[in-house]
């Protein structure tokens, strides 16, 4: 890894100054799309709520890769106040399809689910650029759960209409979330766990696509406790794993929380969001140090590169 060239974000001009984050690259490596806190918004002091890994009272924004320019592109209604009747809206993890367009992303577009986790929804829109920068077409609903479900995120793609998505979507509480597959022509859903106890997201693909590597809490020493509605106040670990791509041959692939590894952190330690290089070799982490007490998280989340010792099939 090379150094750290700066912010694209802290201290820029046109763009907010609270929490800025979840960004991914367009295809064509000149633009890369975020999601941006709105700098007032109901619950401020709330910090997590505006967290880019949770999304709420944000939207999505671009700019290039030196950040010189910043074009916001989604323009969702922001709550103000306990009594403005506005929805506690948000949107979160921005995803391109194969070939640049479109681009996808997760909305939360109403209250609902358990603890209020709220009623979340995948759209899409086609991403335009011109000499007027970028900017948002046709923007529509991809994917909304069935009825019984609540929670969806779409995670990658294996080909043009397979796409990896999270969620509740067998009906099973959000922290009990699986991974499935979504045919987009037929709309059939293949869940690739069926672990209705275990939280199990934030997927990253090889580039084969025959391998899918992924975050679960399946060894974690802290179950988390479905009853309680502060999630992200609960101790908890996390580690990613390997599977392929039909859901075969689940292992274990890092082990931060083993005290006989030498990978081991020496603190609870969480990971999330992940990308995998061209060439398979290398994986690109999102991985959190919990400093808080023994009852209560305090993450701080940085990220990791992970070497192979084989590229990944």
């Amino acid at each position: 890894a090379g150094p750290v060239v700066g912010s694209l974000t802290a201290d820029r001009q046109g763009i907010a100054q609270r929490n800025n984050g979840n960004a991914v690259f367009h295809p064509s490596g000149e633009y890369i799309v975020f999601v941006s806190e709105t700098p007032k918004h109901y619950g401020t002091a709330m910090k997590w709520l505006g967290d880019p890994g949770v999304g709420l009272f944000s939207n999505l924004w671009a700019t290039t890769v030196s950040g010189g320019r910043f074009w916001q592109l989604t323009d969702i209604p922001i709550k103000q106040t306990l009594l403005d009747p506005t929805p506690a809206m948000g949107v979160v993890n921005p995803l391109f399809a194969p070939g640049g367009s479109p681009l996808l992303w997760t909305e939360r577009y109403g209250p609902g689910g358990n603890h209020n986790w709220g009623m979340w929804r995948i759209k899409k829109a086609r991403f335009v650029t011109g000499l007027n920068g970028v900017a948002l077409q046709w923007p529509r609903v991809l994917y909304t759960p069935p009825r019984y479900a609540n929670y969806v995120t779409a995670t990658d793609f294996l080909g043009a209409y397979r796409m990896l998505v999270a969620g509740n979507l067998d009906g099973q509480h959000e922290y009990g979330m699986d991974q499935y597959v979504l045919d987009l022509r037929t709309r059939a859903l293949i869940n690739l766990q069926r672990t209705p106890r275990l939280w199990e997201e934030d997927t990253c693909v090889s580039p084969s696509g025959q391998t899918i590597v992924y975050m679960s809490n399946a060894t974690s020493r802290y179950p988390l406790d479905f009853n309680n509605p502060n999630w992200p106040a609960q101790p908890r670990e996390r580690e990613y794993w390997v599977m392929d791509a039909d859901g075969r041959h689940k292992e274990r692939l890092t082990f931060f929380n083993d005290p006989a590894a030498p990978e081991y952190t020496g603190r609870r330690t969480i990971v999330a969001a992940c990308d995998i290089s061209p060439d398979g070799r290398y994986l690109a982490g999102t991985l959190g140090l919990d400093h808080g007490t023994e009852t209560e998280a305090k993450i701080a989340l940085g990220i990791i590169l992970i070497q192979f010792r084989e590229p990944l099939p």
